[in-house]
């Protein structure tokens, strides 16, 4: 789906598509774009689409209480299958902190997704000696040991009007400030050329 310029690789706007797939469903992509509400382009076409020239990427977080944050980075690219897909990440700006590249004096860059290639339920490509972060976050994305954010989260039903997700298993962006344990109540994430930036 693309629109201004923009094309639109995932989109979450209620728990009607289940996001808890299979990797070959990730790799050929699922929901109806046409539908506008919840999709997933694919990794085969957003390999061949980000492989192609150099591109930006905008993340777009709606949180419960309606004020959006945006996540948007000036280079965005993932490998071939060969490499699972793994993701490359650079050059950030917004009000949602970075996710992707997210390091505290704890744990250091063990939940960096920036490079990670990408896991789903039933293939393991993360860092987590203990498991499966897939099968543990019900989500195809790229893992590290396990996360920082996770868009492709289940939804979290609200309570007094917050969908609280203390045990991370949500649509999830925890670099933002104060709603670290909640869940995201919209997300849509997008791509466009971006002639400035270079591929790395």
């Amino acid at each position: 789906m693309s629109a201004e310029g923009w094309t639109v690789i995932q989109r979450r706007w209620d728990d009607s598509v289940d996001f808890d797939r299979h990797w070959i469903e990730y790799q050929e992509g699922f929901g109806d774009p046409a539908f506008a509400k919840n999709f997933w382009i694919g990794l085969d076409n957003l390999y061949c689409l980000t492989n192609q020239r150099n591109y930006k990427l905008s993340i777009t977080m709606r949180l419960a209480n309606g004020e959006f944050r945006f996540a948007n980075y000036d280079s965005f690219r993932i490998d071939s299958e060969k490499y699972n897909y793994a993701l490359h990440v650079n050059g950030y700006s917004g009000n949602a902190g970075d996710a992707f590249k997210h390091t505290s004096e704890t744990e250091g860059t063990n939940r960096w997704q920036d490079g990670m290639p990408f896991s789903t339920r039933d293939r393991d490509n993360d860092r987590w000696n203990e498991g499966s972060c897939g099968r543990r976050y019900r989500s195809g994305w790229w893992f590290n040991n396990c996360l920082w954010g996770n868009l492709n989260g289940p939804f979290k039903m609200q309570t007094n009007g917050w969908p609280t997700c203390n045990d991370g298993v949500c649509v999830l962006w925890q670099s933002i400030n104060d709603y670290e344990k909640y869940s995201l109540v919209r997300v849509e994430m997008k791509v466009m050329p971006n002639p400035r930036s270079q591929m790395y």
